[in-house]
């Protein structure tokens, strides 16, 4: 696996934020997500994500697509937001949404709900999801959803 032969497992709480934590990863991450939107001929502007390692794979993503990145706060995340559920770019059109595991589907739901209401005109163009479970191990591969996938 990708993880262990960059990173030592040992080095790193065993959490999600191991993953983003590892720099060799996250740039082999950020390759292989360029290389996938390139392939599948996404067209988008901005690319979406919520919490901590959200903002890491978001950030490093938007900086190497050059797109325009939003986070979708969570539930009591105040934080310098002043109730702001959705923060970052305000004219999106088409988004893609940066997720580092999807296990039950909350996240992805929560960040579509609160991105219908704060930017309605706005489409999602699909999921790009990281890994498996924290622990589980990296996927060799980024997998990619498109909207209906998620919705279904």
């Amino acid at each position: 696996m990708f993880f262990e032969d960059t990173c030592k497992l040992d080095d790193f709480n065993c959490t999600h934020l191991r993953y983003a934590m590892c720099v060799k990863m996250l740039r082999r991450a950020v390759r292989e997500a360029k290389a996938l939107a390139k392939s599948k001929k996404l067209d988008f502007d901005t690319i979406v994500f919520r919490g901590i390692s959200g903002a890491i794979w978001g950030t490093a993503m938007a900086m190497a697509l050059n797109k325009n990145m939003a986070v979708v706060r969570k539930p009591n995340d105040d934080t310098h937001s002043s109730g702001i559920k959705v923060e970052g770019h305000k004219k999106i059109h088409r988004y893609l949404i940066v997720d580092d595991f999807t296990s039950t589907g909350h996240t992805v739901r929560e960040i579509l709900k609160q991105m219908r209401e704060a930017r309605p005109d706005a489409k999602c163009v699909g999921l790009l999801q990281l890994l498996r479970q924290p622990c589980q191990g990296y996927s060799e591969r980024e997998t990619f959803k498109t909207l209906k996938e998620i919705e279904d």
